[in-house]
């Protein structure tokens, strides 16, 4: 019975140092991903230290949750300074006397203030996403468009727009 019981024991232990080293081994490959993107979160912005260097209870969870809560807040904070200058530049555009219609470089028009639609006769169309073509309807401003695209310098024409003898 005595030797049945050592028997139990050893293998007791011998099954307890198996199950501590696949633990191991399954906790270390399961941080390794977490431990990758908090290094990378570091090396990617120095400044956005949660926790101090010497500050080594927390885990890696809690870091990459703080690193998380800390880049979701700076994101709110530029998407409201976003929001407040898109206001801005909308406020400035619809007091303009002087039509400004903004172009991408594709030709796509996506934003064209008040006067710009009163001078080109499509104030209850909406400007975005219309090609210049479609919005203006000119050849000769169109191909102005083009010219300052391709050369990247201002040019100027004058062009009769309407019967109102609109130039």
């Amino acid at each position: 019975l005595e030797s049945f019981q050592w028997t139990i024991f050893i293998f007791s232990i011998l099954i307890i140092f198996i199950a501590f080293i696949i633990s191991f081994l399954i906790t270390r490959k399961t941080l390794k991903p977490l431990k990758k993107l908090l290094s990378a979160l570091d090396d990617a912005d120095p400044d956005l230290k949660i926790f101090d260097d010497s500050d080594r209870t927390k885990d890696e969870i809690e870091k990459l949750s703080g690193y998380i809560w800390e880049l979701t807040t700076r994101l709110k904070k530029q998407n409201e300074e976003f929001k407040q200058e898109q206001k801005t530049l909308s406020e400035v555009l619809n007091q303009m006397t002087d039509a400004v219609i903004i172009v991408d470089e594709k030709g796509s028009v996506k934003l064209a203030n008040p006067t710009a639609k009163q001078i080109f006769l499509n104030q209850n169309e909406a400007a975005k996403d219309k090609t210049i073509v479609e919005y203006f309807r000119n050849h000769q401003i169109v191909e102005l468009i083009k010219a300052c695209q391709k050369d990247h310098k201002q040019k100027e024409i004058s062009v009769e727009l309407n019967q109102n003898k609109l130039f």
